[in-house]
Protein backbone atom coordinates (compact mmCIF):
# COMPACT_ATOMS: atom_id res chain seq x y z
CA UNK A 1 0.00 0.00 0.00
CA UNK A 2 1.05 3.52 -0.47
CA UNK A 3 1.12 6.23 2.30
CA UNK A 4 0.50 9.92 1.61
CA UNK A 5 2.42 12.04 4.03
CA UNK A 6 0.85 15.44 5.50
CA UNK A 7 3.02 17.64 7.82
CA UNK A 8 1.31 21.01 9.77
CA UNK A 9 2.12 23.57 12.19
CA UNK A 10 -0.86 24.00 13.73
CA UNK A 11 -2.29 20.84 13.63
CA UNK A 12 -5.77 22.03 12.07
CA UNK A 13 -4.17 23.26 8.49
CA UNK A 14 -2.19 19.77 6.82
CA UNK A 15 0.01 20.17 3.88
CA UNK A 16 1.15 17.30 1.55
CA UNK A 17 4.61 16.62 1.29
CA UNK A 18 5.24 13.44 -0.32
CA UNK A 19 3.82 10.00 -1.46
CA UNK A 20 5.83 6.42 -0.71
CA UNK A 21 5.90 2.49 -0.33
CA UNK A 22 8.64 1.15 1.81
CA UNK A 23 11.27 2.74 2.69
CA UNK A 24 11.46 6.39 1.79
CA UNK A 25 11.68 10.07 2.57
CA UNK A 26 9.98 13.25 2.19
CA UNK A 27 11.16 17.01 2.36
CA UNK A 28 9.17 19.42 4.01
CA UNK A 29 10.49 21.83 1.19
CA UNK A 30 8.23 20.40 -0.69
CA UNK A 31 5.08 21.13 0.78
CA UNK A 32 2.83 24.03 -1.27
CA UNK A 33 3.56 26.80 1.06
CA UNK A 34 6.88 27.54 3.18
CA UNK A 35 6.69 25.95 6.60
CA UNK A 36 9.73 27.10 8.60
CA UNK A 37 9.07 24.23 10.85
CA UNK A 38 6.52 21.36 11.49
CA UNK A 39 4.72 20.25 14.72
CA UNK A 40 2.92 17.04 13.22
CA UNK A 41 3.22 14.52 10.92
CA UNK A 42 0.13 12.47 9.52
CA UNK A 43 0.58 9.22 7.43
CA UNK A 44 -2.61 8.24 5.71
CA UNK A 45 -3.35 5.36 3.39
CA UNK A 46 -3.76 6.37 0.11
CA UNK A 47 -4.42 3.14 -1.57
CA UNK A 48 -8.39 2.91 -3.13
CA UNK A 49 -7.79 0.28 -5.02
CA UNK A 50 -7.39 -2.30 -2.19
CA UNK A 51 -10.37 -4.47 -1.09
CA UNK A 52 -8.70 -6.45 1.69
CA UNK A 53 -9.06 -4.64 5.28
CA UNK A 54 -5.17 -4.51 5.54
CA UNK A 55 -2.76 -1.66 5.82
CA UNK A 56 0.62 -0.71 6.47
CA UNK A 57 3.35 -0.56 9.35
CA UNK A 58 5.36 2.59 9.94
CA UNK A 59 8.44 1.65 12.01
CA UNK A 60 10.16 4.95 12.45
CA UNK A 61 9.75 8.41 11.83
CA UNK A 62 12.76 10.29 11.75
CA UNK A 63 12.59 14.43 11.48
CA UNK A 64 16.05 16.24 10.77
CA UNK A 65 16.58 20.02 10.38
CA UNK A 66 18.85 21.40 8.15
CA UNK A 67 21.53 19.48 6.05
CA UNK A 68 21.23 15.87 7.05
CA UNK A 69 24.16 12.97 7.30
CA UNK A 70 22.09 10.71 5.48
CA UNK A 71 24.81 7.35 5.72
CA UNK A 72 23.67 8.23 9.81
CA UNK A 73 19.75 7.94 8.98
CA UNK A 74 20.37 5.16 7.16
CA UNK A 75 21.62 3.45 10.49
CA UNK A 76 19.28 4.77 12.57
CA UNK A 77 16.66 3.29 10.12
CA UNK A 78 18.82 -0.16 9.92
CA UNK A 79 16.38 -2.80 10.81
CA UNK A 80 16.79 -5.25 14.00
CA UNK A 81 17.70 -8.08 11.85
CA UNK A 82 20.65 -5.88 11.07
CA UNK A 83 21.07 -5.11 15.07
CA UNK A 84 23.95 -6.82 17.48
CA UNK A 85 23.09 -9.11 20.13
CA UNK A 86 24.13 -7.57 23.31
CA UNK A 87 23.68 -4.76 25.68
CA UNK A 88 24.61 -1.20 25.48
CA UNK A 89 23.58 1.55 27.49
CA UNK A 90 24.64 4.90 27.94
CA UNK A 91 24.32 6.83 31.40
CA UNK A 92 23.79 8.88 32.95
CA UNK A 93 20.75 9.97 30.81
CA UNK A 94 19.68 13.14 30.63
CA UNK A 95 23.84 14.61 31.78
CA UNK A 96 25.73 17.67 32.79
CA UNK A 97 28.90 16.49 32.16
CA UNK A 98 30.34 12.70 31.62
CA UNK A 99 29.04 9.80 29.86
CA UNK A 100 29.62 6.82 30.95
CA UNK A 101 29.06 3.57 27.63
CA UNK A 102 28.38 0.00 28.77
CA UNK A 103 28.49 -2.36 26.39
CA UNK A 104 29.03 -6.62 26.53
CA UNK A 105 28.38 -9.90 24.99
CA UNK A 106 29.94 -12.14 22.14
CA UNK A 107 28.75 -10.17 19.01
CA UNK A 108 30.00 -6.90 20.90
CA UNK A 109 33.34 -7.23 21.12
CA UNK A 110 36.09 -7.52 18.17
CA UNK A 111 36.17 -3.94 16.77
CA UNK A 112 34.25 -1.64 17.83
CA UNK A 113 33.64 1.78 16.74
CA UNK A 114 31.51 4.35 19.30
CA UNK A 115 30.73 7.35 17.68
CA UNK A 116 28.52 10.34 18.82
CA UNK A 117 26.66 12.41 16.40
CA UNK A 118 24.34 15.45 16.94
CA UNK A 119 20.86 15.91 15.72
CA UNK A 120 21.78 17.08 12.51
CA UNK A 121 23.78 14.06 12.09
CA UNK A 122 26.96 15.41 11.93
CA UNK A 123 30.09 13.17 14.03
CA UNK A 124 31.04 15.37 17.44
CA UNK A 125 33.18 12.72 18.46
CA UNK A 126 34.46 9.03 17.92
CA UNK A 127 34.85 8.16 21.77
CA UNK A 128 36.45 4.49 20.45
CA UNK A 129 37.83 2.93 18.02
CA UNK A 130 39.55 -0.41 18.89
CA UNK A 131 39.07 -3.83 20.34
CA UNK A 132 36.88 -4.64 22.72
CA UNK A 133 37.22 -7.17 25.92
CA UNK A 134 35.58 -10.89 24.71
CA UNK A 135 35.14 -11.67 28.73
CA UNK A 136 33.87 -8.20 30.31
CA UNK A 137 31.74 -5.61 30.13
CA UNK A 138 33.34 -2.85 28.27
CA UNK A 139 32.87 0.50 30.02
CA UNK A 140 34.24 3.78 28.80
CA UNK A 141 33.75 7.22 30.26
CA UNK A 142 33.77 10.28 28.04
CA UNK A 143 33.61 13.90 29.19
CA UNK A 144 30.59 15.85 27.68
CA UNK A 145 30.89 18.98 29.51
CA UNK A 146 31.53 20.44 26.44
CA UNK A 147 28.94 19.67 24.51
CA UNK A 148 25.65 22.12 23.68
CA UNK A 149 22.16 21.23 25.72
CA UNK A 150 20.29 19.10 23.19
CA UNK A 151 19.74 15.73 22.09
CA UNK A 152 22.90 13.52 20.59
CA UNK A 153 22.73 9.66 18.86
CA UNK A 154 25.54 7.35 19.79
CA UNK A 155 26.03 5.25 17.31
CA UNK A 156 28.33 1.69 18.15
CA UNK A 157 29.49 -0.13 15.24
CA UNK A 158 30.45 -3.72 15.41
CA UNK A 159 30.96 -6.71 12.71
CA UNK A 160 27.12 -7.92 13.24
CA UNK A 161 25.76 -4.51 12.99
CA UNK A 162 24.88 -1.11 14.36
CA UNK A 163 22.94 -0.09 17.79
CA UNK A 164 22.17 3.71 18.23
CA UNK A 165 21.03 5.30 21.89
CA UNK A 166 19.69 8.98 22.33
CA UNK A 167 21.48 10.66 25.07
CA UNK A 168 20.29 14.41 26.46
CA UNK A 169 22.83 16.79 27.64
CA UNK A 170 21.11 19.53 29.69
CA UNK A 171 23.35 21.84 31.85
Amino acid sequence: EYADVEVSIDGVNWYMVGTGCLDFGVDISDASVYLPYVNWVRIKNNDTLTNTPDGFDIDAVIALHGDCNTALVGALAASESERPSGDFTVYPNPTKGDLNFNFSEVSLTGNVTLELFNINGQKVATIFQGDASTDSLNNIRYNASNLSNGMYITKLTTNEGVMTNKVMIAK
